[in-house]
C-alpha cells in the first residue's frame, strides 16, 4: 500500500493524513512513531483515531512518549471494581478507567487541539455503528468514549448517546480522512494479535479467551479497512487511461503504511501495561518511522 513512495507535498492544497489504529497496550508502538515523525519535521493537516489511537493524536508529539513512560503497572490506567465480583449484574464495566482519564487531563494541551482536524472514532451502542467526534466536542468525554472497551470499561454518555469503543466499527478508520478530502494517508497500525499461545497456557480462563476474541476482532477490522484502501488504489491505477466520463468515481489518495517489523513486546494481551515492554514498543516506533520515506512538509 504505497510503502515504495517518497510522500511529497509540493502544492498548497494538498492534505495529508495520520489514521492510528487502536491496540490498547501497544499504543506505545504508535507514541514512538508519532515522535519520530514530528522530530523529522512530518507533520499533518488531519488527524484520525480509534481507541488508544484517538488518545496518542490528542496528545502533542513533544509529550506523547512521556505519557507513555510514566505508566510503570495497570494500575496507572485502570484498578478493578471490586463491586463488580460482588453484583456484576448492577455494575457497568470491570474496570474503572479513573487512573487513565487523570492521565489524558494531565498531559492535554488545548493548544494543541487547535492547530489541526482531529477526528476520535467512538461507537455508538444505540445504532451500531461509528460516532466520528471531533475536538469541538468535549474532548475528554469524547476520548474516554472512543477507549470504552465494552465490558471491561464503562459506557460514555455524549449528547444523548451511549458511547464506546471505536474499535468496534472502525479500528483504523481509513474512510473518514478519505472523507476529509486527504491526499496522503500514513496509516499507523499495531501489531496483528499474537498467536495467544503463551497467554492461553499462563491463563485458559474465560477472561483471557474474551481478551483474545476482542484482539482478533480489532485485527480483523484493521485488515479489512486497509484491503479496501487498496483496492480502490489499484482500481485507479487500472482505470487510469479510461476517459473520466467512462469510469466510476473514486476517491483520489495514496497510502502509506507504518506497522511493526516484528511482535510488539505488549502483544501478549492488549489490557497488560509493563514499563519494559512499552519502553521496547516505543522504539519499535521511533525505528519503523526512521525508516519510512515520508518527507518534511
Amino acid at each position: 500500500m504505497g510503502t515504495s513512495r517518497v510522500l511529497r507535498f509540493e502544492e498548497e492544497t494538498m492534505k495529508r493524513a495520520v489514521v492510528v489504529s487502536g491496540g490498547g497496550a501497544k499504543g506505545g508502538f504508535s507514541a514512538g512513531v508519532l515522535d519520530a515523525l514530528s522530530r523529522k519535521g512530518v507533520t499533518f493537516d488531519i488527524l484520525v483515531g480509534t481507541s488508544v489511537g484517538s488518545l496518542n493524536i490528542a496528545i502533542p508529539p513533544d509529550r506523547i512518549v512521556s505519557l507513555w513512560e510514566s505508566i510503570k503497572s495497570n494500575y496507572d490506567v485502570y484498578f478493578p471494581r471490586w463491586e463488580f465480583f460482588q453484583s456484576p449484574m448492577s455494575c457497568s464495566s470491570l474496570y474503572d478507567p479513573s487512573p487513565l482519564r487523570r492521565l489524558i487531563e494531565k498531559n492535554l494541551n488545548p493548544a494543541w487541539l487547535l492547530t489541526k482536524e482531529f477526528r476520535f472514532v467512538a461507537t455508538d451502542l444505540s445504532t451500531g455503528t461509528s460516532c466520528v467526534l471531533t475536538q469541538r466536542d468535549n474532548i475528554l468525554t469524547s476520548l474516554m468514549a472512543s477507549t470504552a472497551l465494552p465490558g471491561l470499561f464503562p459506557p460514555v454518555l455524549l449528547d444523548g448517546r451511549v458511547l464506546v469503543d471505536g474499535g468496534l466499527t472502525a479500528n483504523i478508520a481509513i474512510s473518514v480522512a478519505v472523507e476529509m478530502g486527504a491526499d496522503e494517508i500514513v496509516i499507523i497500525a499495531h501489531d496483528p494479535p499474537s498467536s495467544g499461545k503463551r497467554m492461553m497456557r499462563q491463563d485458559p480462563s474465560g477472561f483471557a479467551t474474551s481478551i483474545r476474541a476482542v484482539e482478533i476482532a480489532l485485527h480483523q477490522n484493521v485488515e479489512w479497512a486497509m484491503k479496501w484502501a487498496t483496492d480502490i488504489e489499484q482500481m485507479r491505477w487500472t482505470l487510469r487511461d479510461v476517459p473520466p466520463e467512462s469510469r466510476p468515481h473514486l476517491p483520489s489518495f495514496h497510502t502509506h503504511v507504518i506497522r511493526p517489523s516484528s511482535p510488539l513486546k505488549s502483544s501478549s494481551n492488549l489490557l497488560t501495561f509493563r514499563p519494559t515492554c512499552i519502553l521496547d514498543d516505543i522504539e519499535a516506533g521511533r525505528k519503523s518511522a526512521t525508516a519510512t520515506s515520508l518527507c518534511r512538509n
